[in-house]
């Protein structure tokens, strides 16, 4: 396979970049109908920049696994089983630990928050996580059609959609939980 952004065109691999990340302020669009109510919701609030990394970070480990296309087959399958056993450690974690903070916070932390926070942060992480492997896995199938080297442009795609899925994600749960 060629490479999409040769050496001498790299202004092209960034320009490209840039409008990726730019098409991630869409999500934004979605916090900013949920914004005060964000605010009063201290520990999605608290949650909300470790959420978002971690969308990214499992866009950028899924694009980079179903972008080598050595035991293909073997690797997705291997992929799918990582991506089932630590979701649930860092949802978990992550729901514990800003719960925690805003309970140190003053916040009112009860067994019925507990419950729906941790239970919408696992639902919204999984929707999140899911609609990106599939959109990784057709968008590389679309791009080696294409004949182009999917490592060029996988990853930043990847990482565009979760930002847009995550932050739209958030915007809905914070609906559901206020």
């Amino acid at each position: 396979m060629r490479a999409i952004i040769p050496h001498s065109k790299i202004a092209a691999g960034i320009m490209l970049s840039s409008i990726l990340a730019s098409i991630g302020l869409i999500g934004g669009l979605g916090l900013q109908l949920v914004r005060k109510d964000i605010v009063e919701f201290l520990p999605l609030l608290i949650a909300l920049p470790a959420l978002n990394a971690i969308a990214g970070e499992y866009a950028t480990i899924t694009a980079a696994h179903l972008a080598d296309p050595e035991n293909y087959r073997k690797r997705t399958i291997r992929l799918l089983l990582a991506l089932f056993i630590s979701l649930p450690i860092s949802c978990l974690g992550l729901s514990l630990l800003s719960l925690g903070v805003a309970y140190m916070s003053d916040y009112v932390v009860d067994r019925q928050l507990i419950i729906d926070f941790t239970r919408l942060l696992f639902v919204t992480m999984y929707s999140v996580v899911g609609a990106m492997f599939i959109f990784i896995y057709l968008t590389r199938k679309v791009l080696t059609r294409m004949n182009v080297n999917i490592d060029d442009t996988l990853i930043p795609i990847a990482n565009t959609i979760a930002s847009v899925l995550a932050l739209s994600g958030f915007s809905i749960m914070i609906h559901y939980l206020i």
